[in-house]
């Protein structure tokens, strides 16, 4: 027999299941004003539309281990301040990187950065970076375009990370999904 709880989640994700995606990414979950609804931590962020293949927020304990030099990506979602961390690693010499895939945390392994930058001496707004990461049967490509950059006259109290605008594919098995991202890598 089943938990009242475990019923109580497999209603809720057959109710999500059901929901546009545009919904599942307008739930309230706004930590910094005290708003987070029951479900935020859940139910998956997106899916793609075949829905086999969902993202989800990272975990608390998997994000408590993110703290450091290196980078977050979070799901870009127009119009709202909180937007939740789907992926992320800290500087090394094998970056493992984290992922919530179907549910599940993943292990990656970050395995190729391509710069295309605009000025040879310094990073600059408008510098494209690729970051490529691979595990168990999943490829994940993060091209983004640098939005905000520290200058060689900003405080390094003031100004420690590079801010981006792009977008993640997700390759796993023979599912795929691409959606926005906003994130920054840094100190």
């Amino acid at each position: 027999m089943l938990k009242p709880v475990t019923v109580l989640r497999l209603l809720i994700a057959a109710l999500c299941c059901a929901m546009p995606l545009t919904v599942m990414a307008q739930r309230n979950c706004d930590p910094a004003n005290g708003l987070v609804d029951a479900g935020c931590f859940d139910l998956p962020l997106i899916r793609n539309r075949e829905r086999t293949l969902s993202i989800w927020e990272l975990p608390g304990d998997v994000n408590e281990r993110l703290v450091g030099c290196g980078c977050n990506f979070a799901y870009r979602v127009a119009g709202r301040r909180y937007q939740p961390i789907v992926i992320g690693w800290l500087e090394g010499d094998t970056p493992t990187s984290f992922m919530q895939l179907n549910g599940n945390t993943i292990e990656l392994k970050l395995t190729g950065k391509k710069y295309q930058s605009q000025k040879p001496d310094r990073e600059s707004v408008g510098d494209r970076v690729d970051f490529t990461l691979v595990g168990k049967q999943t490829q994940v490509t993060i091209s983004c375009t640098a939005t905000q950059v520290c200058t060689p006259e900003s405080s390094p109290a003031v100004c420690e990370a590079t801010g981006y605008n792009g977008s993640i594919t997700v390759n796993h098995g023979k599912a795929s999904i691409t959606f926005p991202v906003e994130g920054a890598c840094g100190c």
